[in-house]
């Protein structure tokens, strides 16, 4: 078995999470690090790719968090991560 360095520049491993919201047609998508438990919520998937492409190639600058619209950290379960696994 290959065993990993603690270190996140060299592995990283994220719980991918996908949802609707009622009513609403497009996805939500959550990436949690299994590392650290951070978890950081994305409104579409070109988000959720930008962030992992800024993830696995530092020229590419991060996706802001600073925007409503935009992927945002979160350091736990909140109101827009679903709770249960969606029907």
């Amino acid at each position: 078995m290959h065993q990993h360095s603690e270190k996140s520049t060299t592995y990283q491993s994220y719980l991918l999470r996908m949802w609707r919201e009622c009513g609403q047609e497009d996805w939500r998508w959550a990436l949690q690090s299994v590392q650290s438990g951070d978890m950081r919520q994305f409104v579409n998937i070109t988000q959720l790719i930008a962030f992992l492409l800024a993830q696995s190639m530092p020229e590419i600058p991060a996706v802001s968090a600073s925007s409503d619209a935009t992927a945002r950290p979160d350091a736990g379960a909140s109101a827009n991560t679903p709770t249960e696994t969606p029907s």
